[in-house]
């Protein structure tokens, strides 16, 4: 039991690796756009979804309704992961790994061979800690910069950090055109003055849009 859960915390150094910096933008987003600290910290730590919250910290201001309607059609696929999970192994924590269920514990909880919930429960020990603890230093890196005047260039850094963070998606021409797509999807929106509902809109239509290319590339057109 303790084993496994071990195994599962050492595992999740690669999980760990990818959200600190996700999480820091994350501490800095929800800070430039006026949440508190406590509440930016809350967000990480009650939600623990990370494209959903960086729709609530965006959204919030225009409609919260509308930006929770949003994070949980973003969330869908959770359901799916639950299912799967569940018939691969024998749950007895069922919430706690439900809340703890992201995109990268699911694919290491199920394609590890002979593990058990104690392990996928090590995972999500180690990708919860490092996502909180990397939104307070996010949240602390803003103050400091605030401090010191520094919040022009700390927007400017922001948007480094999320092109950064795109390009390390980035693996193949469709994922190019799914981010040329997209940007041009919500280019016009804005333009049109719906930059509000340039989200939800952009999501409905580069899902499609990524089932169609990736149709193309299982037919060898592309």
């Amino acid at each position: 039991m303790l084993r496994d859960y071990v195994n599962g915390l050492r595992d999740s150094l690669v999980i760990v690796i990818g959200y600190v910096p996700v999480a820091v933008v994350f501490g800095m987003t929800a800070r430039a756009f006026g949440f508190t600290p406590l509440e930016a910290v809350l967000a990480s730590a009650l939600i623990f979804a990370g494209m959903s919250q960086f729709i609530l910290v965006s959204l919030a201001s225009f409609s919260l309704v509308y930006a929770v309607l949003l994070a949980s059609l973003v969330n869908l696929r959770h359901i799916v992961y639950g299912c799967v999970l569940s018939q691969k192994q024998n749950l007895r924590k069922k919430p706690l790994i439900a809340f703890g269920l992201t995109d990268e514990v699911f694919v290491l909880s199920v394609y590890r061979q002979n593990i058990n919930e104690h392990y996928a429960l090590g995972l999500i020990t180690g990708a919860y800690t490092s996502w909180v603890l990397g939104t307070l230093v996010g949240i602390l890196f803003t103050e400091v910069a605030g401090a010191l005047g520094m919040l022009k260039d700390l927007e400017f850094a922001l948007i480094a950090l999320f092109i950064a963070i795109l390009v390390l998606y980035v693996e193949n021409f469709n994922d190019i055109l799914v981010v040329l797509y997209s940007v041009i999807i919500s280019a016009t929106l804005a333009l049109l003055g719906l930059s509000q509902i340039s989200p939800l809109v952009a999501t409905l239509f580069i899902a499609l849009i990524s089932i169609m290319l990736e149709k193309v590339r299982k037919n060898g057109v592309c």
